[in-house]
């Protein structure tokens, strides 16, 4: 005989569906510009028009993003390409089509990936209840940045689904298919460095060699195809884009750690940069020493630790915008089964978790440009790894 939902369970489910009409309503008012993949199919028009070398040249960004966009716009006024060179090569067919039919195939291809997304959970929630099962479902296809990121033609869904697969891969055993789905993170590469240690921490020899070699393959193939001087540009450009000379990647835009250190004002870009170069390398050397004692799935603490790691390579990343904070599904997801496997977390207070968790990341959407509005989300984030820090120190508590 089915389970029938609770009361509580559809109160849940239409908390969720709010927050699903209430981004909805701020696309339908423009508050959200779609201007991400316009600055995508700017770089992919650059390389097909034969101008790789000019790739990070913002001048010629401009003037194509002026075109595309058919309105006026300066040097200033660019939203940059910022991607590495190799991850125009898959995207080229596209830059053949015109921006409209291209920003079709590419909205195809994110609801396929949501969709596999969900699957993905599915499989991650098999320990809890049927009805669990469908209310983490609805918080995460309504949680905001799910659709702010589709509408913005962002790779912030492609990348979530990377983290998710290289979690069941790497709980599996599988080896070839970790390594390949952090190679897939290579479209943001500023990602992939926690990943990897863990899996050098963890002696995942033939993952290594994956995504090792699949980078340098990346790489090479970039140079063969454009030369040195485009990677010589990117190189500027990033370099540029950290200390705050390019507009809209400045830091105070962040959600990260750069971001909460530049919200207040009496610390200088090159205290902020410092700050978050050292917290990236301490949490390198924590992902080295507490993955090397846990090399296993089996260890009771592999999920939970999983979930701290990738918290540290989504706060501590260099670059991450509001619509970026969708990529905490993932490690989410895993500490929210984590803890009601283990049992220190009640099913009921568990699901208020799951949907009302949102609330925070919604709020901060409607005062994105603020500039302080990273602190409060940054906060719930640091607490978060904390609480991870304090439950992987606790014994396993009795009953679920």
């Amino acid at each position: 005989m089915r389970r029938r939902l609770t009361p509580a369970t559809w109160l849940l489910l239409a908390v969720s569906v709010a927050y699903g009409a209430c981004t909805a309503v701020l696309q339908h008012q423009a508050y959200l510009e779609p201007i991400d993949f316009p600055a995508f199919y700017t770089g992919w028009s650059i390389v097909r028009d034969g101008r790789a070398q000019e790739l990070y040249d913002l001048d010629v960004q401009a003037a194509y993003q002026q075109r595309i966009l058919a309105r006026p716009l300066g040097t200033k006024g660019v939203l940059p390409y910022v991607h590495p060179p190799y991850a125009v090569f898959p995207f080229l067919p596209l830059a053949l089509l015109s921006i409209r039919q291209a920003a079709v195939v590419f909205l195809i291809v994110q609801f396929v990936i949501l969709g596999w997304i969900l699957f993905t959970l599915v499989e991650i929630g098999k320990p809890l209840e049927p009805d669990e099962r469908i209310v983490m479902l609805a918080a995460v296809t309504a949680f905001p940045m799910v659709w702010v990121t589709i509408y913005k033609g962002q790779f912030g869904l492609f990348v979530l689904l990377c983290l998710l697969r290289f979690y069941r891969a790497l709980r599996s055993g599988n080896d070839r298919p970790a390594g390949g789905w952090v190679l897939g993170m290579a479209i943001k590469p500023h990602l992939m460095l926690l990943p990897t240690l863990l899996l050098m921490a963890t002696r995942r020899t033939r993952a290594l060699v994956i995504v090792l070699g699949g980078a340098l393959l990346l790489v090479i193939g970039a140079l063969a195809a454009f030369g040195t001087l485009v990677w010589q540009r990117y190189v500027v450009l990033v370099h540029d884009a950290g200390i705050g000379r390019v507009p809209w990647i400045a830091a105070r835009y962040m959600f990260n750690l750069r971001g909460a250190l530049a919200s207040w004002r009496h610390i200088s870009p090159q205290a902020v940069n410092t700050a978050s170069d050292v917290a990236l390398l301490a949490a390198a050397l924590f992902t080295m020493t507490f993955w090397w004692r846990v090399p296993s799935a089996r260890d009771e603490r592999f999920d939970g630790l999983w979930a701290l790691t990738m918290v540290l390579a989504i706060v501590l990343s260099p670059h991450l915008f509001y619509y970026d904070t969708v990529l905490l599904i993932a490690p989410a997801v895993v500490a929210y089964v984590w803890l009601r496997r283990r049992g220190s977390i009640s099913k009921r207070w568990g699901a208020y978790l799951v949907v009302f968790g949102p609330a925070l990341t919604f709020e901060q959407m409607l005062v994105t440009w603020h500039a302080h509005a990273v602190r409060p989300l940054f906060i719930a984030m640091l607490l978060a790894a904390a609480a991870l820090v304090w439950l992987l120190r606790r014994p396993v508590a009795d009953g679920t």
